[in-house]
């Protein structure tokens, strides 16, 4: 009877094991480390990750940017204008810059794209990307990667 206990246990351990094995593998995406940044200053939570170092894509530099709260309105302080790209010291104009809108409230997420062909440089001529957050009331935030001989994706 101990011996029917003991494997039986050992199964359900084992199932459940292999389970959550193969929805992680199937539900979570692995990222390159360096494409993804976090900060925090007193009242935000910021993620940032560099889309293009994880996908290859042609037509669009591309920021997934996410904000997490829980003592301020994000939807009334994060505006366009306070955010500011860099391709090494060169400020991409506001123009340039499309941000679409996901959550409301205390959790808001955007992707921050920007069209290649209104850029001069390509990936392997910039060193650096630089995102300035400098919203109204906060403290300025400012995330930096360097790209200087990153091999990007190109599939």
């Amino acid at each position: 009877m101990k011996l029917l206990k003991s494997l039986s246990v050992l199964v359900v351990v084992f199932g459940g094991i292999y389970f959550a094995l193969t929805y992680i593998k199937d539900n979570i995406s692995v990222q390159d480390e360096k494409a993804v940044k976090y900060t925090s200053t007193e009242e935000i939570d910021y993620q940032v990750t560099f889309e293009n170092m994880n996908v290859n894509n042609d037509q669009y530099w591309e920021f997934e940017v996410k904000f997490d709260t829980h003592t301020i309105e994000l939807d009334e302080l994060v505006k366009k204008e306070d955010i500011n790209v860099f391709f090494d010291d060169e400020k991409i104009l506001d123009e340039f810059i499309v941000l679409e809108k996901k959550g409301s409230g205390h959790h808001i997420s955007y992707t921050l794209s920007i069209l290649k062909e209104n850029i001069s440089k390509s990936e392997q001529s910039i060193s650096e990307v630089t995102i300035k957050f400098n919203f109204e009331n906060q403290e300025m935030v400012e995330l930096i990667w360097s790209v200087k001989n990153y091999d990007w994706i190109t599939e």
